[in-house]
């Protein structure tokens, strides 16, 4: 190129395309030939660069994006109401070329390219091409103002259809639409007044565009002055001449005289024709003379014969038949006739006329019922749709693409017809058209508040935690069914414990299912029906099931664990005092039962009279929409609150009683019955509520909040009763022996039995004890052959008994050192209470005290009389020092 360039000998220079622009622009500067005018075809970031340096004159861009862009409007247009373009005259809508220039200063800055090349990103997306951030800013549609002033008043049905469209069109792109009818005026020079202050005020207000009609001059000379304020303008259906001479963007219509020829085309492909006319009943009206001239001319062209118009009056059938007849001056069926009708109002005559000249083709313009009707007899060829739809809706994407990327089609015609309808329409397609094509709404994205599906899945560990803590105690339980912890712990009060813990913890699962509306909603107005949803029962159901499980299993838990302290209270006192017998345990698995029969009975009363079902309530409403943008879902009663208190008051019942035996056994051992346990469970589930109830209540129409809230709480109780009921049997049954387990079991027996004597007379127990204790050593004096010595007296056998000490006496020995004991005892009773306290230590300490082995051994013995020192007193007394 360097070369074919030498000399300057070329003027100027266009290059087919932008691939070479670089190397012919470097050529002709190594050759000096700066003054070469150089142009070129495409656009893209160089040729810019190039305009902007001044080395090329001018690009010609075809407007890529708006050939990707249109297809698919155009495609959507059609898939959704049936409707096309009719092609213009050289069938090609043009998207170039565009002269870009050297003084296009908003056209080759650096953002402008950055937009054709990102694809004029609109908002909220702000991405260019490879998903980077573009340098373009992005478009908020929303932002955008599209105006429209026509002249159709409020009672022409005709313009239903333009206004339902432009409605959608608006929707469709997301923007703002300002396009209000007029009523009718007093006069028509009224009404054009009042377009051109709207149209003024429109522009002033700085609309991103408009679309007007143009009836009359005075409604021009408005627009003339929007385009002098720099306002996209196009016009629609009326003012084809008036929009061409101002220089608008289009005109979107149907171009009567194309639309006449057209219908002379189609007429001579559907009949045979001898001779033609157009018949019009408004003369003065010019669109339908451009009709008949259109028509004319296409007659002209297929060299067929033309009788030219027929001017016919308007609302008088038998002037139109007179008026017609003498026009075409023939006999007969009228064979080889054929008639364009210019506008609808002439249909009805035209088709009384047929009856009678049964050879007449018509065909007319303008569809609606009666053209339907004859389309379906025959007695029309066809009717002729300018498609108003296509009037009303096209502007608002046109203008809107217009404003952002500055491409819009070359041709100024936007022909929205003619679009021929040769058979009468379904009833399907007649209702889309009668309802303007009516599109299922955008609807905005509605906040179901569901739980959060993290929250769920944290639910599902909490409960497969306590299920398997729950489960892990059962197997232990039976494993070590054998031993004394367990044995003393009552297994099966330990087993329902587990159970009633697992179900406590359960009710996180139907606490998670969640549904929508409980009726099913129109698609479009979104109000609810009367078809029920049928999954709503499903989540019915789990409303139900969460009080279920987790009063139930409170009342399993703790109905349990009273049942086990009231045995054992009974088992111990009467210990105490000597009585044989024991306490079964179905005598206290009917507290168990009953408990668990007045909550079922509870529950099975809310659930038959009012029970909780699903609902959901709209919380914030669209407004412009009407929509829901946010609704919430509850689980809701008429009577909730009373049957939920009702259950809750008797498990706080049963929690108190609970409290109250605590404290009446809490001497007792923990491996016989867990009262400090017990209480501390209880404690810690007023903790729970204490700090939880809060926050339910404040999270009740937060659905994730709460339900994470309450599943942790049901966890933690459950959890924590576990925990203080089975962790210090478990340590026990590791840690201590059984015969240290069977010692603090006598030690319980004893404290109640000192307890038993304490409540009677001091004196009088004084002095029997003395007196018991006299006669024991009297009758004990004699025995020298009893050992000196404590060790030589008391023999120990080992804990192959159980772990109890026997000791191998005889029954005098026996005796005597139970009359000690007694005199030892009655003298610590009259001591001062410090000096009572340091002796009870001593006594603890003493060896030489009778064991519980010798106490059996002495009264069951026939050895001497038993009323000396070994009454019922004296035994309980023995007994406490054992």
């Amino acid at each position: 190129l360097t070369s074919k360039l030498a000399g300057c000998k070329y003027q100027s220079i266009l290059l087919g395309t932008g691939r070479f622009a670089n190397v012919v622009t470097s050529a002709l500067q190594r050759n000096n030939c700066s003054q070469a005018l150089v142009g070129t075809f495409d656009r893209s970031g160089d040729i810019i660069k190039l305009l902007s340096l001044r080395r090329l004159e001018f690009a010609i861009d075809q407007y890529t994006y708006l050939q990707g862009w249109s297809p698919i409007h155009f495609a959507s247009l059609y898939v959704s109401t049936g409707l096309v373009l009719a092609p213009p005259p050289d069938s090609i809508y043009l998207a170039g070329p565009d002269l870009i220039t050297q003084g296009d200063n908003a056209g080759i800055t650096d953002t402008a390219q950055a937009c054709v090349e990102d694809g004029f990103p609109v908002c909220p997306n702000d991405l260019g091409i490879g998903g980077k951030k573009s340098s373009c800013p992005c478009t908020d549609r929303e932002q955008i103002v599209i105006a429209g002033v026509v002249h159709g008043i409020s009672t022409d049905v005709f313009w239903d259809t333009v206004f339902d469209a432009a409605a959608q069109g608006a929707r469709d792109m997301g923007v703002q639409l300002e396009f209000e009818r007029y009523p009718p005026q007093e006069s028509d020079e009224l009404l054009y007044r009042k377009m051109s202050a709207r149209i003024l005020s429109y522009c002033q207000e700085g609309v991103s565009g408009i679309f007007v009609s143009i009836p009359d001059p005075v409604v021009a000379e408005a627009v003339a002055a929007c385009l002098t304020l720099g306002t996209r303008v196009m016009s629609i259906n009326a003012g084809i001449d008036a929009s061409l001479e101002l220089g608008l963007l289009h005109h979107i219509g149907m171009v009567e005289e194309n639309a006449g020829y057209a219908a002379g085309v189609k007429m001579a492909e559907m009949a045979t024709i001898e001779m033609s006319y157009c018949i019009n009943q408004f003369p003065d009206l010019p669109v339908l003379g451009q009709r008949c001239a259109g028509f004319a001319k296409a007659m002209e062209d297929l060299d067929l014969q033309h009788g030219g118009q027929i001017i016919v009056p308007n609302d008088n059938s038998l002037l139109f038949t007179r008026t017609v007849e003498e026009e075409i001056a023939r006999d007969g069926d009228w064979s080889g006739i054929a008639v364009l009708i210019s506008g609808a109002s002439a249909v009805p005559e035209a088709l009384e006329l047929k009856k009678q000249r049964s050879g007449l083709d018509i065909g007319t313009f303008d569809a609606g019922t009666l053209q339907y009707e004859a389309l379906e007899t025959g007695d029309l060829l066809f009717a002729i749709d300018q498609q108003s739809y296509l009037q009303g809706y096209l502007p608002i994407p046109i203008l809107v693409h217009d404003y952002v990327t500055r491409q819009h089609f070359l041709n100024h015609a936007i022909e929205s017809g003619p679009s021929f309808i040769v058979s009468s329409p379904s009833t399907e397609e007649q209702n889309c058209f009668a309802n303007s094509y009516p599109v299922c709404p955008k609807l905005p994205k509605e906040d179901m508040n569901y739980i959060n599906e993290m929250f769920i899945v944290l639910g599902y560990v909490l409960f497969a935690v306590q299920a398997a803590i729950s489960l892990g105690f059962l197997i232990w339980i039976w494993y070590y069914r054998n031993s004394t912890v367990v044995k003393f712990g009552q297994p099966e009060f330990l087993s329902i414990v587990c159970v009633g813990c697992m179900m406590l913890v359960s009710a996180i699962l139907p606490l998670s299912i969640q549904g929508g509306y409980p009726y099913e909603r129109d698609a479009i107005t979104l109000e609810e029906t009367t078809t029920p949803n049928t999954d709503i029962k499903r989540v019915d159901k789990a409303c139900m099931a969460v009080p279920w499980l987790v009063f139930t299993g409170f009342i399993l838990v703790y109905s349990a664990l009273l049942a086990k302290l009231i045995r054992v209270k009974i088992l111990v006192k009467d210990a105490a005092a000597f009585r044989r017998g024991g306490v079964k345990k179905m005598r206290v698995f009917w507290l168990v039962g009953g408990c668990f029969a007045v909550m079922v009975a509870l529950l099975l009363s809310w659930q038959l009279v009012s029970p909780l079902v699903w609902d959901r309530y709209e919380v914030s409403i669209d407004a412009d929409s009407g929509y829901p943008i946010e609704s919430t879902g509850q689980c809701t009663s008429k009577n909730s609150a009373a049957f939920a208190g009702s259950c809750s008051a008797f498990v706080g019942l049963l929690l108190i009683y609970a409290l109250y035996l605590s404290w009446t056994t809490r001497h007792y051992p923990s491996e016989f019955a867990e009262s400090t346990y017990i209480a501390a469970s209880v404690f810690y589930l007023l903790q729970l509520l204490v700090l939880g109830g809060p926050i339910l209540v404040i999270a009740w129409e937060n659905n994730s909040t709460f339900y994470i809230v309450l599943a942790l709480v049901l966890f933690l109780a459950s959890l924590g009763i576990t925990a203080l009921i089975f962790l210090p049997k478990v340590l026990a049954n590791r840690n201590r022996s059984q015969a240290a387990i069977l010692r603090g079991v006598q030690d319980a027996i004893r404290q109640q039995s000192m307890g038993q004597d304490s409540q009677s007379d001091k004196g009088r127990a004084n002095e029997r004890a003395s007196e018991r204790a006299n006669s024991a050593v009297s009758q004990n004096s004699a025995a020298e052959d009893v050992p000196a010595t404590n060790a030589a007296r008391r023999k120990d056998i080992g804990e192959a008994s159980g772990g109890v000490v026997i000791h191998n006496s005889s029954v005098a020995e026996i005796r005597r050192r139970a009359a000690a004991s007694t005199q030892r005892a009655s003298t610590t009773v009259e001591s001062p209470p410090d000096q009572q306290l340091a002796e009870k230590q001593t006594l603890k300490e003493n060896a030489n005290d009778p064991t519980i082995e010798e106490i059996r051994k002495l009264l069951t013995s026939k050895e001497g009389e038993k009323n000396d020192a070994t009454t019922l007193d004296g035994i309980r007394r023995l007994l406490s020092m054992s």
